[in-house]
């Protein structure tokens, strides 16, 4: 699946919600402005394996204030991780990135413009990371 040259202004939770069994899914060339909640969404909440999903070229604006978390994109997995992700050449203006089980993944080549209102990382890891590389951001 394919979602590019699309617009995602003030959308009241997410703007992309990825919940299982998805694979190979390309987000390319968007703009996400304000959402409620994630712009991308990657919070599975049942059993099914997801894999392949590649993040490039995209803007992210969003206003930490006006939001319910500090990040603009979460990349996650259920019961195993969320494999085979690419996070490259987007610009963040806002907030960061939060990945909650993940494997082969790499962050390259993003512009991070981010004010965390919590004590988290601009790019954040959280249970479980395998083999993650994260260059020239």
């Amino acid at each position: 699946m394919i979602v590019i040259g699309s617009t995602f202004p003030a959308c009241a939770r997410s703007g992309i919600s990825i919940q299982r069994g998805v694979h190979d899914l390309v987000i390319m060339g968007n703009q996400f402005t304000q959402a409620g909640d994630q712009d991308i969404d990657s919070e599975p909440t049942a059993q099914g394996g997801n894999s392949g999903l590649t993040i490039v070229g995209n803007i992210f604006r969003d206003n930490v204030a006006l939001t319910e978390a500090d990040w603009a994109v979460t990349i996650g997995g259920y019961d195993q991780p969320m494999n085979a992700v690419t996070l490259s050449d987007n610009v963040f203006e806002g907030r960061g990135v939060n990945l909650y089980r993940s494997a082969n993944t790499v962050i390259s080549g993003n512009t991070f413009n981010a004010t965390m209102e919590s004590g988290y990382g601009v790019i954040n890891f959280g249970n479980q990371a395998e083999i993650i590389v994260v260059n020239g951001n």
